[in-house]
């Protein structure tokens, strides 16, 4: 899947989430990485909608440690490994 089609994917699903976003899935969404420059709150619920197995994002790109503790949060609740390198 192209980076481009996956607004429009989530937006279909039901996710509303805000451009530009690099959602990565490998293995059949088994582990879905995001790259957008800051990503929001949105666009980690819908990572995590998805409902991969592992998910990961670089720790730099967080805006503050408060986004990073309700990331954290937002996967555990579904039961999904979430890593911040």
């Amino acid at each position: 899947m192209h980076p481009s089609d996956i607004t429009p994917l989530l937006q279909t699903l039901g996710q509303n989430i805000p451009a530009p976003i690099r959602l990565v899935l490998i293995g059949g969404g088994a582990l879905a990485l995001l790259g957008s420059p800051r990503p929001t709150l949105d666009a980690l619920r819908g990572m995590a909608g998805m409902q991969p197995e592992r998910a990961g994002r670089l720790d730099a790109g967080f805006a503050d440690d408060a986004l990073k503790t309700n990331a954290l949060q937002i996967f555990k609740t579904k039961g999904i490994v979430f890593r911040m390198v």
